[in-house]
């Protein structure tokens, strides 16, 4: 149509240039990375020189026993309890350099031939499935994951239509607001785990809170609205001004939208692109100007990119106007709306909570499993994303977009109808829909965050439960002398209330 600018319902633009962009930025960090290798050269090195310290403590630990005032025959019934107790006690000596030396020590004495295989691959499914707090916050970053895809794929469409912000402009705000309050997120996420080195009980805690903060902030989402257009032959009639509640469902549309009436019937109007027109006398949009019977049109500025639209037989004349017949202007009519600011705030603070969990939430997935398992439980974790969140939840979204879509164009080449673009939707009730199933997914979120925390506190309890269990036995057949084990047992205990469920130390 004539006049198309930035601001037009029908402009597109270069979408496809940022793909071409990011696609070439995407394979300059690819070739460095590319030149890695498979085990940085330290990491061998390290490995072995904490094994050999630990074994060192190992031997240290058996030359003290072995000089106890302990009897051959209680040494003997005890020898079993105190080795398993003395290579935990000597964990401790170099828990806060690394608190997994074992696992790493494990990986590290791997042969070529107990190397991961394919047909490994069942029973590492098997290990983890059956791990309840890896099965659990994996749900959870699904939940999550689905929330950030509803916002990514359709927040710009959200505000060009609940606002009439212009398809440029809500790019840029989107970016605007998205980018920074994610960066900011992350680093606040890793920054907290790097200096509180919380235990699984704490970062499932966290989660719940951060679950919860979201899902207040979002309800506040889903009253930043604005009223729908008011197109005539749509939801308002011809001539008549419009209603500010004026508003029409998605199931009558199609029954309602009569574009074609006698006042424009000498246009010959036929299905025309979608091109609004306003007018302002009563706030009424119209599908074209032709569809408000305009006969001619002049340049409101001068130039080619704004028009009046003259001698409209389907708008009321204005008494003082100073233009033949009634008249338009090129665009929708747009009714006073102040929420645009609120919903921004709120949707910085709810991607930036978001953000905050992802480096808790990771890892979290990798102190719950061996490090043996660390790599095939992420990637089985980012199949389940991809399954289950960033494959379905755009269909889905997307689907409740066309539910409540008002009028498509009309200017199709696609034989359904129902298949074509939609320009208007319905407001009275896509906010609530759209909000709504964020907010259940939000819930969902906070319910999975919660059974996090509760097998963590349960694994934990019953570990405390074992230690004090073998104190308290070994005590009991020293007649009420502590032994050896006893010592040792108690020095678990300590241990075991500055670390997790996993043996991570916490600071």
């Amino acid at each position: 149509p004539d006049g198309l600018t930035t601001s037009h319902p029908l402009w597109t633009g270069a979408w496809w240039l940022g793909f071409v962009i990011f696609a070439g930025l995407a394979l300059l960090v690819a070739v460095p990375l590319l030149a890695f290798p498979t085990v940085m050269p330290h990491t061998a090195a390290k490995r072995l020189q904490k094994q050999q310290q630990q074994q060192q403590q190992q031997q240290q630990q058996k030359a003290q026993r072995s000089t106890s005032s302990l009897d051959a025959d209680e040494l003997t019934r005890n020898s079993s309890t105190t080795n398993s107790d003395a290579a935990i006690v000597s964990s401790t000596n170099d828990d806060d350099e690394e608190p997994n030396s074992s696992l790493d020590q494990s990986a590290a004495s791997l042969s070529p031939a107990e190397k991961p295989h394919i047909r490994d691959i069942p029973a590492g499914l098997k290990r983890l499935f059956k791990n309840a707090l890896w099965l659990f916050i994996s749900l959870l970053i699904v939940a999550e994951q689905s929330v950030v895809q509803a916002f990514v794929a359709y927040v710009n469409k959200y505000m060009q239509k609940s606002f009439n912000i212009p398809v440029t402009q809500s790019s840029i705000i989107t970016g605007a607001l998205v980018i920074p309050s994610a960066v900011i997120g992350i680093g606040a996420g890793a920054l907290i785990m790097r200096r509180y080195r919380p235990s699984n009980k704490s970062v499932s805690l966290l989660m719940m809170g951060l679950c919860a903060a979201t899902t207040l902030l979002t309800i506040g989402l889903a009253f930043c609205t604005c009223p729908n257009v008011s197109m005539a032959g749509l939801n308002a009639q011809y001539g008549i001004p419009a209603t500010s509640g004026a508003a029409a469902s998605s199931s009558t549309a199609a029954a309602q939208l009569q574009l074609n009436v006698s006042c424009n019937a000498a246009c010959h109007c036929g299905s025309l692109s979608y091109d609004p027109a306003c007018d302002a006398l009563t706030g009424t949009t119209y599908f074209t100007p032709c569809h408000a019977g305009c006969q001619s049109k002049q340049s409101s500025t001068g130039s080619s990119d704004s028009w009046n639209y003259t001698d409209c037989s389907c708008v009321p004349i204005a008494t003082n106007a100073s233009l033949p017949g009634g008249y338009v202007t090129g665009g929708k009519c747009t009714a006073a709306c102040y929420t645009f600011g609120p919903f921004c705030a709120l949707l910085f603070i709810i991607v930036l909570l978001t953000a905050c969990g992802y480096e808790p939430s990771h890892i979290l997935t990798l102190s719950c499993v061996s490090e043996s398992d660390s790599s095939f439980a992420l990637g089985i974790q980012n199949i389940l994303q991809r399954l289950l969140a960033f494959i379905p939840a755009p269909i889905y979204f997307g689907s409740l977009f066309d539910f409540n879509c008002l009028m498509r164009s009309s200017d199709s080449a696609c034989s359904n109808a129902d298949a074509s673009a939609c320009m208007e939707y319905d407001l009275t009730r896509l906010p609530y829909m759209w909000i709504g199933v964020i907010l259940g997914l939000k819930v969902v979120g906070f319910l999975f965050a919660s059974a996090c925390f509760l097998v963590s506190r349960a694994s934990r309890a019953v570990d405390l439960l074992d230690v004090a269990a073998d104190a308290t036995v070994a005590k009991e057949k020293d007649g009420g002398a502590m032994s050896a084990s006893t010592k040792t047992a108690v020095q678990i205990g300590a241990y075991s209330s500055k670390t997790d469920v996993d043996g991570n130390h916490v600071a």
